[in-house]
């Protein structure tokens, strides 16, 4: 018989209870409003201190800045500073948690969201659900339909937040609500991956 050396590590160490991991999320958000604060703020002081310029209406199209003309002003890539980049990237995480927080399904159900196809916003309850088809699923020929997984309608103003101001900072290229990040800097290259 072979003789078991003890445990090096206590296990009970290793793993979070769920009141742990809710203050995890509520931290990363604390942290994120924090620095979204202080971008609005030097954002803020920045904009009095020189000549104020007509605001654009920013929408997203084909990933450029449109004035409310539909005229493209630029790309993304000269538009969003390292700041907001940093910010989306950091608002990116703290939804990916919030997410698994209110639906614990597999992390290919978030990888594979694309918004207006399985990633809609339910106006009549003011909240986004996930809506799988028989072809978003391996079983799917079996089962058919999945019922929808509602997201808590207290993320609702973040989900927005994030779509609508944050990601195009992340110069998305396609309609997956969360991506893969490849952060280039000098000869290293970094991927991300949600």
């Amino acid at each position: 018989r072979q003789v078991l050396s003890p445990r090096s590590s206590d296990e009970k160490l290793k793993w979070l209870n769920w009141d742990e991991y809710l203050g995890v999320i509520k931290a990363i958000r604390d942290d994120l409003l924090h620095e979204i604060c202080c971008y609005e703020k030097v954002e803020n002081d920045s904009l009095n201190s020189t000549v104020q310029k007509p605001k654009r209406k920013r929408r997203i199209n084909d990933h450029k800045i449109l004035d409310a003309d539909n005229t493209s002003v630029s790309t993304c890539k000269k538009s969003f500073s390292p700041a907001q980049r940093r910010i989306a990237t950091k608002y990116q995480g703290y939804l990916i948690l919030a997410f698994l927080a209110c639906v614990p399904d597999r992390q290919r159900t978030f990888r594979e969201l694309e918004i207006g196809k399985n990633f809609l916003k339910d106006e009549t309850i003011n909240s986004w659900t996930i809506k799988h088809g028989p072809n978003d699923y391996k079983t799917g020929s079996t089962y058919g339909d999945r019922p929808p997984l509602v997201l808590s309608s207290d993320l609702t103003p973040a989900i927005d937040d994030f779509l609508f101001r944050w990601r195009p900072c992340l110069i998305p290229n396609g309609e997956h609500f969360f991506f893969s990040l490849v952060l280039e800097i000098g000869l290293h290259r970094i991927q991300y991956t949600a």
